[in-house]
């Protein structure tokens, strides 16, 4: 896991990749099985180790250039992941904002 943060009621799993549009799928596709994997274990220890209730978990793929393959980032939303860039002090999605925006 590259970064997990939260605050009271929202955890965040950010799982950074580097990427060029010929390998955004294979990168993306090791990304969303590491996510899932780190939510399942490594969070919920968290969770439980703290007495801690998350509202919402969001789950964000963030590669290091903007995918030009849409379908598959719309894949990536379905499953409930986002995919964004990281600018200024911002989050920028691509594809659908699942809410990971809404701070």
């Amino acid at each position: 896991m590259d970064l997990f943060a939260h605050n009271d009621n929202r955890a965040f799993l950010f799982e950074v990749k580097s990427t060029e549009n010929k390998n955004f799928r294979p990168q993306a596709r090791k990304g969303i099985a590491q996510l899932l994997e780190y939510e399942y274990f490594d969070v919920q220890k968290f969770s439980d180790d703290n007495n801690l209730l998350f509202d919402q978990k969001h789950k964000i793929i963030v590669p290091s250039q903007i995918p030009k393959d849409e379908r598959y980032v719309n894949f990536i939303n379905s499953l409930k992941i986002g995919v964004a860039m990281v600018g200024q002090g911002e989050l920028t999605p691509i594809g659908v904002d699942l809410g990971f925006t809404n701070i």
